[in-house]
């Protein structure tokens, strides 16, 4: 087709290339571990720690951490939103609500059809198994409400831009209204894809992939000055201010932390991952944002404490080693279909950067004697990440 107007091409760039052969095969096991770990409590409220402290750092928007996100969840109920003018917006948008779509392709033509059945507009019936119709209205349920976690960091973005560009001089409605919605989505793109069909494949396969990879990009851009979601920070020395010392807020806390809790048992008896990971305070183990989180929290924390004499040489090489590996390196071999295989075969977990039998279970043992009490009975633990 030849399309004249630029809008418009961009508009359908990568809705016409049709199925990938075998693609839905391969991408499967990625698919349904996206699935699970997206829906599973956890990580709904780690979505929303995460999210909040990020977007803070490298939107420049005028949001407060956490306290915006977790507002604009509960509003309309625990899983958030409906009623709320900024989420119907970003809902009818697109924003919000394409958020499986925006992994990987599916058959748009099943699913829209599954949800005119489900809103009474379409002919047919679903499973007449009463606990199978119990099951998929708690897995719908599950999804929902990871979707409305992924929005309620959008949504604070978007009432911040809009009121900021509404009070500008000569801007319609209509116009700051595009500009929010626009900048609510930069937040974090899960629908870039690119053009590239061996990019699509790749981030099909490997789960997170593409989440990591736009992440990458707005740090990439916030910390060149070449992003904010704020109006007035559009200039690149502005916002580059802004991402370094909003980043600094995180790092001088983090250094407070480690100098108040350097000698806390609390800390010392959780796992190098767990330490990296997280804030461990008073019971509770706060996740750090993935990129920002490793530059501003788990960096400076390991300096300070390799300074300090807490960890050797050795302990904070491996947690700046994993760190890069987990958060930052693009694993070629991270397809989900042959990864479990793969690290069983070699003894290694490319998430802790560990053997997955240490030295002292696999010496002497038969494989069946070389488990911990924390290792499940189905063998299936090395699919699922730690």
């Amino acid at each position: 087709y030849k399309v004249y107007d630029a809008l418009l091409h961009d508009s359908l760039a990568g809705m016409l290339d049709g199925k990938i052969k075998y693609l839905s095969f391969f991408a499967g096991p990625s698919t349904a571990l996206r699935e699970m770990v997206t829906r599973s409590p956890d990580f709904i409220m780690a979505n929303l720690l995460r999210d909040g402290l990020s977007s803070y750092v490298t939107s420049g928007a005028d949001v407060k951490p956490w306290i915006s996100t977790f507002r604009n969840f509960f509003k309309g109920g625990i899983s958030g939103g409906e009623g709320v003018g900024s989420y119907e917006v970003l809902k009818s948008s697109g924003v919000i609500g394409g958020y499986d779509f925006g992994r990987d392709s599916k058959d748009f033509r099943k699913e829209f059809g599954r949800r005119l059945k489900d809103a009474g507009m379409a002919g047919g019936k679903g499973s007449s198994r009463y606990g199978w119709s119990i099951g998929k209205k708690i897995w719908d349920k599950a999804g929902e409400i990871s979707s409305k976690s992924d929005a309620a960091t959008r949504m604070a973005v978007y009432e911040d831009v809009l009121s900021k560009t509404l009070a500008m001089e000569g801007v319609s409605r209509a116009e700051a209204e595009s500009e929010a919605i626009f900048q609510a989505l930069e937040v974090i793109n899960f629908g870039r894809r690119g053009n590239s069909t061996l990019a699509k494949i790749i981030t099909a396969v490997t789960p997170f992939l593409n989440a990591r990879i736009q992440g990458l990009d707005v740090l990439y851009r916030a910390g060149r000055g070449r992003y904010s979601s704020d109006v007035s920070k559009l200039a690149k020395n502005r916002a580059l201010v802004s991402f370094i010392s909003r980043g600094s807020l995180i790092t001088f806390s983090t250094i407070a932390y480690s100098l108040m809790a350097h000698d806390d048992e609390e800390w010392k008896n959780a796992g190098a991952v767990a330490q990296d990971d997280n804030w461990i305070m008073g019971g509770l183990k706060i996740p750090i944002p993935f990129e920002v989180g490793v530059i501003f929290k788990l960096f400076p924390e390991r300096f300070i404490r390799w300074y300090n004499g807490e960890a050797d040489n050795r302990k904070t090489a491996q947690s700046i080693k994993r760190a890069f590996v987990s958060t930052f390196e693009f694993n070629a071999f991270g397809a989900q279909i042959t990864k479990p295989l793969m690290e069983a075969m070699m003894n290694y977990s490319w998430f802790t950067g560990q053997p997955i039998v240490p030295l002292y279970l696999e010496k002497g043992r038969t494989p069946g004697k070389q488990s911990r009490p924390s290792t499940d009975l189905t063998g299936l633990s090395g699919m699922f990440p730690e």
